[in-house]
């Protein structure tokens, strides 16, 4: 699939890029909810790719995300979660993870190839 897919066309994308971000918050506020520890430390993100079509541009139009590293869109994890950085939460790579992972899927519902990765630091 590509970045510009019909659904995506249908649904603007800003509204896609929002229905993307409630999820992400609502699976980041569960995992603090059910968080034990602060550890491991990372990073997490998504990728889109390619780096074309409606959705992307959009985004590129207003300064969301950027170019990754072997291609495609990417998004890293504070971009997907608003007030993630209070106490060792922003620190957390399962709860960036988890935030990714549900952002990922509503850009894989509306027809994106996206998908969601993580590293520890």
């Amino acid at each position: 699939m590509n970045g510009g897919s019909v659904e995506v066309q249908v649904k603007a994308a800003a509204e896609v890029f929002a229905e993307a971000k409630a999820a992400a918050q609502v699976a980041y506020d569960e995992a603090v909810e059910n968080q034990t520890h602060w550890f491991p430390c990372g990073f997490a993100w998504v990728t889109v790719k390619p780096a074309r079509g409606s959705f992307v541009t959009w985004c590129k139009a207003k300064g969301l995300g950027s170019k990754a590293y072997g291609g495609g869109w990417q998004f890293w994890s504070s971009e997907v979660v608003n007030e993630m950085w209070t106490a060792n939460q922003g620190q957390c790579m399962e709860l960036k993870y988890a935030a990714c992972r549900a952002f990922a899927e509503v850009l894989k519902a509306n027809g994106l190839d996206a998908y969601a990765d993580q590293r520890m630091d």
